[in-house]
């Protein structure tokens, strides 16, 4: 019998918390996770601009799908954008297309899936730990899941990777329910393999190979350390294949088609291979990249990472435990291993992770007291320098937001009572303070400190300036020296991107264009004006930070003056 079974011996994770509220959460655990994700979700959504780089580049090209009414071929303005499968694109342009108008350009919109994939992947990883823990135990782990930083942020993110981690807890809570059922020596539920090939599909049209990888890793590491699969036998039934084939398949042949066979090439060739080897477009950190990240990544939960190391050792041998270890530790040295390496790779092992600290406090394990000491005045001393860096970072271009100093002193708050609690010996009690400071702090940071930061907005500034300059039923504009996508998200995919002499031409083939010139194409711009014999008018300046590339740029608007004969027949 696991040691996890329900019945074994009497639950902590009530301790520290007011009988009723904990009584209430047990019974209503689905409406306290939904309530909990909406708090951590929301805000932000509507009140953020679409974010550079890759956010607008995915909301753009799913806006050409109304556009063209093309929703095979992936295209960012006429550039092919063969890197990544149509999953997440078809559901950024089902919710677009059904809760707003043309031209489309309501990024939150866009990021609606991103939100409710989240929520599914917490529901999910609740589910899933219900296979060995009583429902509290549960309860925690989804709570810690639903509030680190790196779900906080992909949720808020028109992206693949909320969606990639909902998918993939679907396959692993199919394997889980295969494996529990293996060990219990009972006959495995019906939908469990077709459900693990459904999830495997999904995760194949949102990220290729990421899903599967995590899946098979678990798979291989379990049979190395059980040297039997029996409880695996049902996701061989060949029907099963016919799940992929009917859900991946058509796609992929009809995207071969419409790019001649290019897709594969430029997906592999350019955009996964590379990353296998290098760190590809400057993304590169050396193993161990991940491992200090967690701090950050997995915070408030973070706070309990010894828990989760002193669950690995003392119950590695328990059949749950070694589930959430073969799902956790290849895939995390995989990761650790490639080159590439962004924040949001390594979060389809956070649910694992979760589920291990549950728990151990479940369990009663309780790290070593100097250890536990260690870690927590490091816990606290890093919530510190997130608080200053919060506080003070504004300042850095040329703004303070008293809201952005506020979520810092949340943090702050946060960092405190969660560190004395956990001394305390207080640890469910430090986790939900921890999770309730997660709430204040994300609420404050994404819908009033992030919006209020205007200099950090600079695509949605130069695309507000344009439309405040252009005249109603203006020629699309250029910008020259400033290619950021979320400006052509927002000004509309007809926008050119040029340099200064490209910004001079435009204004005259297209006149009432406006134009906007970043400071370094000046120069360019005015030589090539005045050999057209151009007369541009100023019509406004933008200033701002520009995240994308680590520099100020400023952008002045023009549009062209009646002017007089081009010289020496100039044009």
């Amino acid at each position: 019998m696991s040691v996890f079974e329900p019945g074994t011996r009497s639950t902590p994770l009530a301790g520290g918390v007011p009988g009723a509220i904990a009584a209430f959460a047990v019974r209503r655990p689905v409406a306290v996770l939904v309530f909990l994700c909406l708090l951590l979700y929301l805000p932000g959504i509507v009140a953020l601009p679409p974010f550079d780089r890759d956010e607008a580049r995915f909301a753009q090209a799913s806006k050409q799908m109304l556009e063209t009414g093309d929703f095979i071929a992936l295209r960012f303005q006429d550039e092919a954008r063969n890197k990544k499968p149509v999953g997440i694109y078809w559901l950024q342009a089902a919710t677009a297309h059904a809760l707003t108008d043309s031209p489309w350009n309501a990024i939150w919109a866009y990021r609606l899936p991103s939100m409710a994939a989240a929520l599914l992947a917490v529901l999910l990883a609740w589910r899933c730990c219900l296979i060995w823990a009583r429902p509290p135990t549960a309860l925690l782990a989804a709570a810690l899941l639903a509030s680190c930083v790196i779900l906080v942020t992909e949720a808020h993110l028109a992206k693949t990777d909320a969606g990639l981690l909902a998918a993939i807890l679907a396959a692993q809570f199919a394997l889980a329910t295969l494996h529990r059922a293996g060990q219990d020596g009972a006959a495995p539920p019906a939908w469990a393999a077709p459900a693990f090939w459904v999830a495997q599909s999904a995760a194949v049209l949102l990220k290729g190979p990421v899903g599967p990888l995590v899946s098979g890793l678990t798979l291989l590491t379990l049979w190395i350390l059980d040297r039997r699969l029996a409880w695996a036998r049902p996701l061989a039934r060949p029907r099963l294949q016919l799940i992929w084939i009917v859900m991946v398949l058509p796609w992929f042949v009809a995207i071969m088609r419409a790019t001649d066979g290019a897709f594969v090439a430029d997906a592999v060739g350019n955009d996964l291979l590379p990353k296998l080897y290098s760190g590809h477009e400057s993304h590169g950190a050396p193993p161990g990249y991940y491992t200090a990240l967690l701090i950050l990544g997995f915070w408030p939960g973070s706070l309990l990472l010894p828990f989760a190391a002193i669950c690995a050792w003392r119950l590695r041998a328990d059949p749950a435990v070694r589930f959430l270890l073969a799902w956790l530790v290849p895939a995390f040295l995989v990761f650790e291993a490639i080159p590439t390496k962004l924040p949001h790779y390594v979060l389809p092992t956070y649910p694992a992770l979760a589920m291990l600290i549950a728990l151990a406090i479940d369990r009663g394990l309780v790290p070593g007291r100097r250890w536990q000491v260690a870690w927590l005045a490091l816990w606290g001393a890093f919530g510190i320098v997130l608080a200053m860096v919060l506080a003070y970072a504004p300042t850095r271009i040329g703004s303070f937001a008293w809201a952005s100093a506020l979520a810092g002193a949340a943090i702050l708050a946060t960092a405190a009572a969660g560190a004395l609690l956990a001394l305390r010996g207080q640890i469910v009690a430090a986790a939900l303070a921890g999770i309730a400071g997660a709430c204040l702090s994300f609420a404050v940071l994404l819908q009033v400190a992030l919006p209020a930061l205007r200099p950090f907005w600079l695509g949605a500034a130069v695309a507000e300036a344009v439309r405040q300059a252009a005249p109603a039923g203006a020629p699309p504009a250029a910008l020259a020296g400033f290619s950021e996508p979320s400006a052509v998200f927002l000004l509309g995919t007809r926008t050119r991107l040029v340099d200064g002499a490209g910004a001079a031409r435009h204004l005259a083939d297209r006149p009432g264009a406006v134009v906007a010139v970043e400071a370094r194409e000046m120069p360019a711009f005015r030589a090539a004006a005045t050999a057209l014999a151009l007369e541009p008018r100023a019509r406004g300046e933008v200033a701002g930070f520009n995240y994308s590339r680590g520099r100020a740029q400023s952008l002045t608007l023009f549009q062209a003056e009646a002017s007089r004969a081009p010289a020496n027949g100039a044009r």
